[in-house]
């Protein structure tokens, strides 16, 4: 189809479900530390949704305080790459990586709102419904330049978009991202226009501008 003819209308996130919370009080339900630095990753535990990343650069941000990594997934029946996660956390020796069994989805938000940052280093998306709750939950992110990862996060503003050629800095973003003092609330207050009921009424006005009659010309008539 012609680009002029494409429109777009992106994932929207349920926003009664995924909403700004306190962190504190996100960490005292889950019983967390209320002095760590909290990484969070969810997604499949696949090879191309990239934990394996975030784990080798641990030790690295471990060496600036304590900093704790939290990876929810399950496992894929095709491709169960826990085994290759599991091994390399016991081979690096870490104690501040964690494979968390998979949550009730509408038990999430907690664990959005208790961490520091959102990481996904991914290696292929479309559009990630994960990056989209955390957004809603306030939640910086440091995500790959993938599918629609640059049509949500703003560099700077709600989190930090890593080029492919930027991999081995991984380490070095996710600790200044750790570093810098976001503003949640206004991070989770953009996210009120991307609702599941406004990308309803994108795709209504679209409709609408598709079946609208054509204004006759006199040459028509």
């Amino acid at each position: 189809a012609p680009p002029e003819r494409c429109r777009v209308v992106l994932n929207g996130v349920d926003l009664n479900s995924f909403n700004y919370m306190d962190r504190e009080a996100c960490r005292r339900r889950l019983g967390l530390s209320s002095t760590s630095r909290i990484l969070l990753s969810v997604g499949r535990l696949t090879q191309q949704k990239g934990h394996h990343d975030l784990i080798s650069v641990m030790p690295q941000l471990s060496q600036r305080g304590e900093t704790q990594l939290y990876i929810i997934g399950g496992v894929n029946r095709e491709e169960d790459f826990s085994l290759v996660l599991r091994k390399m956390i016991a081979d690096l020796k870490l104690d501040n990586v964690h494979i968390v069994d998979p949550v009730p989805h509408d038990e999430l938000a907690f664990w959005y709102g208790a961490a520091d940052l959102f990481c996904l280093a991914t290696k292929t998306e479309g559009c990630p419904n994960v990056v989209l709750e955390a957004l809603a939950c306030g939640t910086p992110v440091v995500a790959t330049n993938v599918g629609a990862i640059r049509e949500l996060i703003t560099d700077g503003e709600n989190g930090i978009v890593v080029e492919s050629n930027q991999m081995s800095d991984l380490g070095e973003i996710v600790g200044a991202a750790l570093a810098r003092k976001w503003d949640r609330e206004q991070i989770a207050a953009r996210m009120r226009a991307r609702s599941w009921a406004s990308c309803a009424e994108q795709l209504l006005q679209i409709y609408r501008t598709i079946l609208e009659p054509a204004p006759c010309s006199h040459t028509d008539k």
